[in-house]
């Protein structure tokens, strides 16, 4: 506990945005086609409030998937902004699903506002889609 307090400390002290509610987003497990090749996890902050994102992963029957390429910056998503990822190659008799854990800063009324989508694509041709849905943290 003593370790958590001072990392947090750190962390404020360093300027980093102090957040206040916590929530996951997750997709359920979709499949393409045989010729999927890539996933792509995505959400629009649609709140007034800047999100923080210290997780966003997709996951493969292997577990996590490495990620190709992530539009999320470490600072956080501005509000009616866009944050995503994408892995590529996937394998093409594979089930994916989405995990974003977000830190809402200071406006736990935002929460409903975060909006998302799971995609397996051939190419950018999107063979199939799933909404990323909030699961509020216990």
């Amino acid at each position: 506990m003593r370790k958590i307090s001072i990392f947090c400390l750190s962390l404020i002290s360093m300027g980093t945005p102090a957040f206040a509610a916590g929530e996951i987003l997750l997709s359920g497990p979709i499949y393409g086609s045989p010729s999927q090749n890539n996933a792509t996890c995505y959400f629009f902050n649609g709140s007034s409030s800047n999100v923080g994102v210290p997780t966003i992963q997709i996951f493969g029957s292997s577990g996590v998937m490495p990620i190709a390429y992530s539009s999320c910056a470490a600072t956080g998503v501005p509000p009616y902004s866009f944050c995503g990822i994408n892995v590529n190659p996937i394998a093409p008799n594979d089930a994916y699903a989405c995990r974003i854990f977000v830190l809402v800063d200071g406006d736990v009324a935002a929460i409903p506002a975060l909006q998302g989508n799971m995609e397996v694509r051939s190419g950018g041709t999107t063979l199939q889609q799933t909404p990323v849905t909030i699961v509020p943290v216990q």
